[in-house]
Order: C-alpha cells, then structure tokens, then sequence
C-alpha cells in the first residue's frame, strides 16, 4: 500500500490475492453484535446487527495464538481488506476483478464483523485474545480506523483511550548519542512490550507511529460536510 502511495505500479492480482487470503483468516460465524449507529434511533429503526468475526494469524495453526482471532488480527485483517479495495477500485482493470470476484459483500461484510469483534473485545490496555503485542496492536487499530475515517469503536473513542494506556506505559532514562562520544547524557523516553527482539525499538515505533496517528497523514480521511452532525461515527 505505501508502495502504491508512491505510484509504484501493484498488479491487481496481488490486491485479489490479499483480498482472498485475508478473508480466508477470518472466523466462519461469530455472535450477533449490534452496531452503534445512534442514527437509527431517531426514526425508530432498530440499529444493525453484525457478527462479531475476527480474524487469525494461521487458521487451522495448533499454536494456541497463532489459530485463533486476536486484537492485533483483526485490526490488521481490517485494514488489508480496506486498503485492498481502494486500490482495485481505482482502475478500470482493478474494478473488473472486484466485480468478477464478488468482492462487494464479502469484504463489506468481513469489515463489519471485524469491527463488531473489535468493539465487543475492545481493550485499550492489552491485545485481545493475547498476551504479547499491545502496542502492534494500539498500531494496527489506527491504522485501520484511520483508513475508513471513524473516531469510534463501538462507543470507544479509540485514540483517546489508546493514548492514555500508552502515555501510561512510557519510561524515562538518560541517554547519549551513540555517534558523538563528547556529548552529555539527555532525558529521553522509550517504550517496550512482550514482542520481537529489539523489544525497545519496535515497541517505540508503534507507539509512536499511534500517537502521531500515522496512517492519517498519508489518506484523505473523509469528513462531513456542512454544519449538520457527523455522519457514520466520525
């Protein structure tokens, strides 16, 4: 996608084959979740329900992490079916393999449900469904909301509450600048997480690349326009 971004040319069968994989990942049926849409209460229309279906690293994997739905999945299974569609829908040859697909409903409806498991297991503090990988998953969550332009998960304000669990989880050390022996040690800060080794780096990537919200610099997040209330959440 950043590839994409920067006029690289991505053949559409490389969007088709995430489109596939991704959905392939994701959990065949899941509980009825309604979704906050406050909108449909003023006319007395029931709000809809989606099913809260995440998705997964490896199905049928017998690792116990890597075979079923997690946070981090299922934020990032998201975001590849929402990037994936943007950019086959941005050609004539991308919008022929979209229809030739059937991709309409089923990435509408994977993104949906994605979403309902997110809100239903919605955690600001920890990666649903794991114990490791809090802040790739705080990462993946941005990235995603930020591509379909919502400030809410459920009635979550996302970033609100993912910034404060991260600010909490910020340490201080003192620190020199390894290519200037002559320089003083400064205040510096950093983050860590039970993740992949340099845990120290990654850790403060993600967290940083969340609290800059990242993903939003680089899209037209839409907006609402005019002076009425906000539309779909945002």
């Amino acid at each position: 996608f950043s590839a994409h971004q920067f006029s690289v040319t991505v053949p559409p069968d490389v969007w088709v084959d995430i489109l596939n994989f991704t959905l392939s990942h994701q959990e065949e049926s899941g509980p009825a979740h309604e979704r906050h849409a406050p909108g449909f209460r003023p006319d007395g229309q029931e709000a809809p329900k989606d099913h809260a279906r995440g998705f997964m690293y490896i199905k049928g994997s017998p690792d116990r992490h890597e075979g079923k739905a997690t946070g981090s999945m299922t934020a990032c299974g998201v975001a590849n079916l929402v990037m994936a569609k943007d950019v086959l829908l941005e050609s004539k040859k991308g919008k022929k393999r979209w229809t030739a697909q059937g991709f309409e409903t089923r990435v509408h409806t994977g993104v949906l449900d994605g979403l309902a498991w997110l809100d239903l297991h919605w955690s600001a503090t920890q990666n649903p469904g794991h114990s490791n990988y809090h802040l790739y998953y705080l990462y993946g969550v941005e990235r995603a909301m930020d591509l379909i332009g919502k400030q809410l998960i459920g009635k979550h304000v996302w970033y609100n509450e993912g910034a404060v669990a991260i600010l909490g989880r910020l340490q201080q050390v003192q620190a020199k600048d390894p290519t200037d022996p002559a320089a003083e040690a400064q205040k510096a800060v950093f983050w860590t997480d039970r993740s992949h080794e340099p845990k120290d780096v990654l850790a403060t990537c993600f967290a940083l690349l969340f609290l800059k919200r990242a993903t939003k610099d680089i899209i037209d997040v839409p907006v609402t326009a005019g002076e009425g209330r906000p539309a779909d959440n945002r």
